[in-house]
């Protein structure tokens, strides 16, 4: 069977040749029209709110700065989960929006 698929290749060069720059010029083409990037962007879209007052404890920062922004952003639409962090001094409040979400509208 491979005898006569080689001995088809032999007897029609002109039509293997014609297909072969055929493929390679679809594929040269194909391949300048791709839009691939080498390392996609899989991470979800989120916004940090990093708030920092000096001289408090981690209780009072959790009651008087974290508690009430991580209110107010539950609130905004599109919000998948609003996590927080509070330390001593410091409010960590992470708003992961759904995938959809305009970078713009974001961040605003």
């Amino acid at each position: 069977m491979l005898d006569k698929f080689v001995e088809f290749i032999l007897k029609q060069r002109v039509l293997i040749i014609i297909l072969t720059v055929l493929i390679v010029a679809v594929g040269a083409y194909c391949w300048q029209k791709i839009e691939i990037d080498a390392f996609p962007d899989v991470t979800n879209m989120q916004v940090m709110i990093l708030t920092e007052s000096t001289g408090l404890s981690a209780v009072d920062v959790e009651r008087q700065i974290t508690y009430p922004i991580e209110s107010q952003m539950a609130g905004l639409p599109h919000v998948r989960q609003v996590r927080s962090l509070s330390k001593a001094g410091l409010s960590q409040v992470v708003i992961i929006f759904e995938d959809f979400v305009d970078t713009y509208f974001s961040a605003r």
